[in-house]
């Protein structure tokens, strides 16, 4: 005889076996849910880059269109001719200027901190441990080169990329470009 519930009356294992399957059935629900509204989300965000992007573009089109206008009006006003040696322009390379909170130089290293320790006593004195003074001043000065090496490679390094980033947009605030154009 069967339970108001179809679960076999008294049967603990029949019980257990309709209570996981509740629970089964609960789990792939929840799982189903939260399948939707990840798809929802990501939809949502697609959506949203799509619309910051179509603003990108729009905004350089635009501007595009008003340099094309201008020269159109120029052209109009003077009387004269469009032609391909009037359209060029001279580069003009802007004056480097750090970012605000970056002009602060960096400080240099100093010898006094890479100076290892002079041998004393008595020993010192009569130049005993000189040797191993001497190949200790010799990587010190290899250390503190290297460092002050480091420092200056990666800034000559940074202004680089920039110049050349600059160079092939042609404009002196090349990560304003880069970031609204997509090559």
């Amino acid at each position: 005889m069967t339970g108001r519930n179809g679960s076999g009356g008294n049967d603990p294992y029949a019980r257990e076996i309709a209570r996981q399957a509740r629970e089964q059935e609960k789990a792939r629900k929840a799982a189903e849910a939260e399948a939707k509204r990840k798809a929802r989300e990501k939809k949502l965000a697609y959506e949203v880059a799509r619309a910051q992007e179509a603003v990108d573009l729009t905004y350089v089109v635009e501007n595009d269109a008003e340099q094309l206008s201008n020269l159109l009006r120029t052209a109009v006003l003077h009387g004269s001719p469009l032609t391909f040696d009037r359209l060029k322009q001279q580069f003009r390379p802007a004056a480097f200027v750090p970012p605000k909170g970056k002009s602060k130089a960096i400080r240099q290293p100093q010898w006094e901190e890479y100076e290892p320790e002079p041998p004393r006593g008595l020993l010192g004195a009569l130049g005993f441990g000189r040797k191993g003074y001497d190949t200790e001043v010799e990587s010190a000065r290899e250390g503190s080169t290297a460092d002050l090496g480091d420092r200056c490679g990666h800034a000559a390094w940074r202004a680089g990329v920039v110049m050349a980033i600059s160079y092939s947009t042609g404009v002196s605030r090349p990560s304003e470009v880069c970031r609204r154009r997509r090559w």
